[in-house]
């Protein structure tokens, strides 16, 4: 039985460098994006260098010493949300940027981890809730306003925000728990 266990950890540990490994090629990918072409909208190019300079840098530090821990995968999982927000405040709250948020929680699936979605899910609605306040109270970085709806903002639209995301990452967690076990045979 102990063996078992084993070569289930080892198995599922390998699984989750690998998955690590390909979200890190996904963040740096959305860095040179939130850098270029997500900037070109409002010429927003240094904000998305400087913040998804950092949001990348974050995790890429933490590889080498976590890779394949739970921590590692949370700390992918508010990187990858915090590039949905990087998009949303680029495009001044464009609901198509909004878009992103599902993606990520999507591609967080991978790992099937189900903390890694409660994470991204958590992460978006403290983001929606924090950035409706700003936004209601007109506050700005430099000349740039925090926003996080271009076509109005209150609270009844955070939380029909709110109730999307947590149906999805609730979701999306179930199919995760699901594909975990069905992958190593723990039905």
């Amino acid at each position: 039985m102990q063996q078992t266990s084993s070569w289930v950890e080892q198995q599922m540990y390998q699984q989750y460098v690998k998955a690590d490994k390909t979200m890190l090629q996904l963040l740096a990918a959305q860095w040179l994006i939130a850098s270029s072409l997500s900037a070109m909208s409002y010429h927003t190019y240094i904000f998305g260098f400087i913040s998804g300079g950092i949001i990348f840098l974050i995790p890429l530090l933490l590889f080498k010493k976590h890779k394949g821990t739970r921590f590692y995968r949370n700390i992918i999982a508010l990187c990858m949300m915090s590039f949905s927000t990087i998009y949303i405040q680029q495009h001044l709250g464009r609901i198509e940027m909004h878009f992103h948020v599902f993606v990520m929680m999507a591609f967080l699936s991978y790992y099937n981890d189900y903390t890694a979605i409660v994470t991204a899910t958590v992460h978006t609605l403290v983001y929606h809730i924090l950035f409706t306040y700003l936004q209601i109270h007109s506050v700005t970085i430099g000349d740039m306003p925090l926003v996080v709806y271009n076509y109005g903002c209150g609270w009844d639209i955070t939380f029909l925000h709110a109730f999307f995301a947590v149906s999805e990452g609730i979701v999306v967690g179930l199919m995760t728990v699901q594909q975990f076990k069905n992958r190593y045979n723990l039905l």
